[in-house]
């Protein structure tokens, strides 16, 4: 299969093309919606917070500094920035305008609503909610891509079996957005020393401050299941598999909105491999033809 590429994330690939990508990343050509892959309706913008964050905030908490870890592992800030320039194309209408605007009204509803006491119904919401908001974000950001196609369409059915959702307050009222933080962790000693480095480098972590309220998403790549043992900071609302009601008052009260870092605990997997260059690229290993013919290998 042949493709252009100009069907690959702008982000990744000038990155690539002038030796300066330093972290891993998958490399894919889109050909379809960011999210289904097929494209129903026309193209779309998808914002990373929805247009009802106006309704709950003025103009000015709405124009912020969107954060980011940088591979030292430095806060980088861009902006200040409005909310509603922060958005990503390649979305199909009929995700926008369907499940996705479902979820934002359940999100709007469930953060910003009156009542504090959550089921868990709406608990795995929010969790898919999230995941939907930690993928645009990844997207709309100059950030390597670490959701993959698979991951990315996952997102559709619910929260993911892979993914990690907490919450936690803090004192003053704002809005804002970081993702890639450092990770720490270990892993089975029989992955090489590379690798190790690599697969970290693939999880994505994204907080979301909305007003007084914190949504930290963990998203790990599959060769890190099981997780064996993981540290988030807050209460965890989501684990994965089951839903966990929480009531918003008593959510942990932390000094900071950042700062506290996620530790992960990998086990031995039956389903571990090596990735392949097919989906990921790994600094120094992905032959350069790939990316100046734009042709899969």
């Amino acid at each position: 299969m042949n493709f252009s590429v100009a069907d690959f994330r702008p982000y990744d690939v000038g990155k690539i093309r002038r030796g300066a990508a330093r972290k891993a990343r998958y490399l894919e050509a889109r050909t379809g919606c960011w999210f289904c892959g097929l494209g129903y309706g026309s193209s779309s913008n998808e914002h990373v917070l929805g247009r009802w964050v106006e309704k709950h905030f003025d103009s000015e908490t709405l124009r912020f500094q969107p954060h980011r870890a940088s591979i030292a592992g430095r806060g980088e800030a861009r902006g200040p920035m409005p909310s509603s320039s922060m958005s990503v194309g390649g979305v199909c209408a009929h995700c926008n305008n369907g499940w996705m605007s479902r979820l934002e009204q359940a999100a709007e509803r469930i953060l910003l609503g009156p009542a504090t006491s959550v089921a868990a119904e709406d608990v795995r919401l929010l969790a898919q909610w999230a995941e939907k908001t930690a993928v645009v974000l990844n997207l709309a950001s100059t950030f390597p891509l670490a959701w993959n196609r698979d991951d990315r369409r996952s997102v559709i059915l619910g929260p993911s079996s892979r993914s990690r959702v907490s919450l936690f307050r803090v004192e003053d009222s704002d809005v804002n957005t970081l993702q890639g933080e450092e990770v720490t962790g270990t892993v089975p000693s029989k992955w090489p020393t590379g690798t190790q480095v690599s697969t970290f480098q693939l999880v994505h972590v994204a907080r979301v401050r909305l007003g007084r309220v914190v949504v930290v998403t963990l998203h790990v790549p599959w060769q890190m299941e099981p997780l064996r043992r993981y540290e988030m900071p807050g209460k965890e609302v989501w684990n994965g598999v089951t839903p966990r009601e929480y009531d918003t008052q008593t959510l942990p009260l932390l000094a900071t909105w950042r700062g506290s870092l996620v530790h992960l605990d990998v086990g031995d997997s039956a389903f571990w491999r090596t990735p392949s260059l097919h989906d990921v690229y790994e600094p120094g290993r992905l032959d350069s033809r790939f990316v100046r013919d734009g042709e899969e290998r």
